[in-house]
């Protein structure tokens, strides 16, 4: 009997745990999409998430080809691909949550 009152409390726990867990998560992603639109939110920092956009990779293509005559390197295009992924992931959060800026921004990368 205390087995299952023991199980029942460990349970309970655990599901406490697991929903302040997720609270936290949500309110980190919150705070951070606040952070962006402040950074967005001027020119210079909209210049900043361009280049950041740029140095990933994230428009480029997955696969890049080495020079004729060179081997492929593993390696590089893992570490390519890993920087790539970072850049799609804010790609999407900008398209997502801030498509004017993502609009503008792209607009003044080109000014």
């Amino acid at each position: 009997m205390t087995t299952d009152a023991g199980s029942f409390l460990d349970d309970s726990l655990r599901a406490q745990e697991r929903e302040a867990r997720q609270k936290l998560a949500k309110f980190e992603a919150d705070r951070d999409l606040q952070d962006l639109a402040v950074v967005l939110g001027e020119k210079p920092g909209r210049r900043f998430v361009w280049s950041i956009l740029a140095l990933t990779g994230v428009l480029d293509t997955a696969l890049r080809r080495p020079a004729p005559g060179q081997p492929v390197d593993a390696l590089a295009m893992a570490y390519q691909d890993g920087a790539r992924s970072m850049g799609i992931r804010w790609f999407r959060t900008l398209v997502e949550h801030f498509p004017a800026r993502f609009l503008e921004m792209q607009k003044e990368s080109k000014e």
